[in-house]
């Protein structure tokens, strides 16, 4: 009977370990991320600064979220992500030399290319203390990677003008 049951178990954890193998999630497979930014909201810590992108085309970057009158810019953004933000950034932004063979380099299974972004805000006005600040309109492009862990999206961005880079994390 012992040697029956030994059998039986033996066989039910062959069984187990092969059907789990076919049902487990592959490490590679991702959870697919929103990659939607109208309507939302996203902030930098320490530093109290946000980003709020109004609707499809708008957007709005105040220094500090509490104070929502003074100290911002807006206009206008493009959001590229995956190959479409690649082909951007090579080909569009060529001028800041960034190639597809560096870009490649960031991407990995931690950091795959569909989660790979492109943000480029075309800043059309900045107010400080009240007063208008841009005599030209300007772009500030960046290239980074979205994230959703734990469903809590954030953006690690770098400012192609100027090699700064932000973690932005979406406000509830």
């Amino acid at each position: 009977m012992n040697k029956r049951l030994a059998a039986s178990l033996s066989a039910i954890l062959v069984l187990g370990v092969l059907l789990s193998g076919c049902i487990r999630l592959s490490p590679n497979q991702k959870k697919e991320i929103n990659f939607q930014l109208k309507d939302t909201e996203w902030i930098t810590s320490p530093d109290p600064s946000v980003l709020v992108f109004e609707d499809k085309h708008n957007f709005r970057f105040y220094r500090d979220d509490d104070v929502r009158d003074d100290n911002y810019f807006e206009g206008e953004y493009d959001f590229y992500t995956g190959d479409d933000a690649v082909e951007y950034i090579t080909d569009d932004l060529e001028d800041y030399g960034l190639t597809e063979k560096e870009i490649d380099r960031f991407i990995d299974d931690e950091q795959p290319l569909e989660n790979f972004v492109c943000l480029v805000l075309h800043n059309e006005s900045c107010i400080v203390d009240g007063e208008e600040t841009v005599d030209e309109p300007y772009d500030t492009p960046y290239y980074g990677f979205m994230s959703d862990e734990d469903d809590e999206r954030s953006l690690t961005l770098v400012n192609m003008n100027t090699a700064n880079l932000a973690v932005y994390d979406e406000k509830d």
